[in-house]
């Protein structure tokens, strides 16, 4: 079910549900007082806010990769393992030199790429 992949993903900090047997679950995974009601959910108004930061964002990702990685460097973890090679070659080079770059979030990764 799909709060236990966000348990095991540990993406369970806070559930925003309508439905009461959905909520009877999420108790036992994020507590009773990290529980809301849907209309209260709100997104980011900078969604990749953490990765935007960083010479990272210069990397082609693809929109996933991209998610994960922001999601990592926001709690402070490494995450080398979700790039390819190919992109941590290219973010060791870019660490050294960011001028003249283009911003790549939210670029389609074929076109990242061509962009490179």
């Amino acid at each position: 079910d799909l709060a236990e992949k966000a348990k095991n993903a540990q993406c369970n900090s806070h559930v925003y549900t309508d439905d009461e047997s959905d909520k009877k679950a999420a108790v036992k995974l994020v507590g009773d007082g990290n529980i809301s009601p849907e209309s209260k959910f709100r997104l980011d108004a900078d969604v990749k806010y953490y990765l935007s930061k960083t010479p990272y964002r210069f990397v082609p990702m693809t929109e996933a990769q991209a998610a994960k990685v922001n999601s990592r460097i926001g709690r402070g973890q490494a995450f080398s393992d979700l790039l390819s090679p190919r992109q941590n070659e290219m973010a060791a080079a870019v660490k050294k030199d960011v001028k003249g770059r283009e911003n790549l979030i939210g670029v389609p990764i074929e076109k990242a790429w061509n962009l490179n």
